[in-house]
């Protein structure tokens, strides 16, 4: 009789244990990843300039829950939140930062963006037109530098032909990058498609979002931009304006 009793006990307990809380029910969401939607990932500050905030880089939507929860006004927009405690504002420099949207249950959606802190002496030049590769022969691709979005105002520039590949022997295998005037003699690099070290893999993804980090991102040269030589001259490449 003792046996039985004591088992009829243990029984108890755990179904005791199994029991829900009503006061802490069980819930079962979507996963619902913010959509960012890139404004600007590119910013020039002078040496004491004002840092950008989350709404001039880009806008977020969480799609999955937009005014569908019950009982609360939620359309969606969500806000980003910037991090940008790693740019120094008093240091000439190009800075890479992040700006996150939260989506109504927590989900993050993160994307880079870069600040350069310039100091110049005189307004940007524009750097525009197409260079020569130093060294290179008849078969090496030209590089093309243009001012990113069709205005020199702030310094950034694109940049094709990264590393001046040889359009016989490496087809495809264009590089593109986004670079930035730091100072009079200084460019900096900001990111775009493959890294630094370099293997062919094929044409890049030029589109910001779906940038795989920031490679490039810490790669500097120089410039010079006399109107008969302007040369760039980064990780040991050189080029020269035709």
């Amino acid at each position: 009789m003792k046996k039985i009793l004591l088992f009829s006990a243990l029984i108890a307990i755990g179904f005791a244990s199994c029991k829900k809380n009503p006061s802490n029910p069980s819930q079962i969401v979507d996963v619902s990843f913010p959509t960012v939607t890139p404004i600007n990932i590119y910013f020039s500050i002078p040496v004491g300039g004002t840092l950008p905030t989350g709404s001039q880089i880009a806008s977020a939507y969480d799609s999955v829950y937009a005014n569908k929860i019950p009982g609360q006004s939620y359309n969606g927009v969500l806000s980003m939140v910037v991090s940008d405690t790693n740019i120094h504002t008093n240091i000439p420099g190009l800075y890479q930062a992040t700006a996150v949207a939260r989506s109504y249950y927590g989900y993050l959606t993160t994307i880079y963006y870069y600040v350069a802190v310039t100091n110049m002496s005189s307004p940007f030049p524009n750097l525009a037109g197409t260079y020569m590769l130093v060294g290179g022969t008849s078969d090496t691709t030209n590089a093309t530098v243009a001012p990113l979005a069709s205005s020199v105002a702030n310094g950034f520039y694109t940049i094709n032909n990264f590393f001046g590949s040889d359009y016989l022997t490496s087809t495809g295998s264009d590089s593109t990058a986004v670079f930035a005037l730091i100072n009079d003699s200084t460019i900096s690099f900001a990111g775009a498609g493959a890294s630094v070290n370099w293997t062919q893999t094929g044409a890049w993804d030029l589109t910001p979002a779906n940038w795989p980090g920031a490679y490039y991102y810490g790669v500097s040269g120089s410039v010079s931009y006399a109107p008969s030589d302007t040369a760039l001259s980064y990780n040991g490449i050189s080029y020269y304006k035709m």
